[in-house]
């Protein structure tokens, strides 16, 4: 499994609420984790903006503010998702979509009360554990390939840094590469440092 960016998330929504598991052998985190919380996504976001020419509003908008600004609103949003979702829960109907198993369908209502409940109180610290647990416990894996720019002003270190320790103190093989590229730009400046990394054993890579 190769996850981008965002990848890293999408995988963790994959793998959390469900009972029926891909399995795979080799993961590779390229530019990512970014994990579930408001101080990442802040970082992230003001980071595009810098690229894109809009650094006037982050000089504006201190970080802290912006912060703070974030976490009231996803507790907003995870309140009316969570009194939403309470009330699509009394409609049978809703059931049918996608013909789900009925064991899939209470894994992932059990799973969004949970989120939704997490965010409305500001805790997520234990999202973060959640998502790092679902993917680096995840049925076969074995090896851990983290690809990344260490100047990368998209990613949180101390997120990249957490889960390095984690994968390690969980038995995977892992791989440490640095890349001179921008933002998920290594595949497409340079992907021999990616390939390079994958034929090599991980603690050759790490090296």
């Amino acid at each position: 499994v190769h996850a981008m960016s965002g990848g890293f998330l999408n995988l963790a929504l994959i793998l959390a609420p469900t009972s029926k598991q891909i399995k795979f052998q080799k993961l590779v985190l390229d530019s990512t984790p970014i994990l579930p919380n408001p101080v990442s996504f802040v970082r992230f976001a003001r980071a595009y903006m810098k690229e894109h020419g809009l650094d006037w509003a982050n000089k504006i908008i201190p970080e802290p503010v912006q912060t703070g600004y974030q976490t009231a609103r996803w507790s907003v949003g995870a309140a009316y998702a969570r009194g939403k979702h309470k009330v699509g829960s009394r409609i049978k109907s809703r059931r049918i979509l996608g013909q789900m198993p009925p064991e899939t369908v209470m894994e992932m209502d059990e799973w969004t009360r949970w989120a939704t409940h997490s965010s409305m109180l500001n805790r997520y610290d234990q999202m973060c554990d959640r998502a790092i647990e679902s993917i680096f416990n995840a049925p076969g894996l074995e090896e851990v390939t983290f690809l990344f720019n260490p100047q990368d002003p998209y990613l949180n270190q101390g997120d990249v840094q957490r889960c390095i320790e984690y994968a390690k103190g969980h038995g995977r093989e892992v791989a440490v590469v640095h890349s001179p590229c921008n933002h998920i730009e290594t595949i497409f400046r340079k992907p021999k440092l990616l390939f390079n990394a994958l034929a090599a054993e991980p603690a050759a890579a790490a090296k």
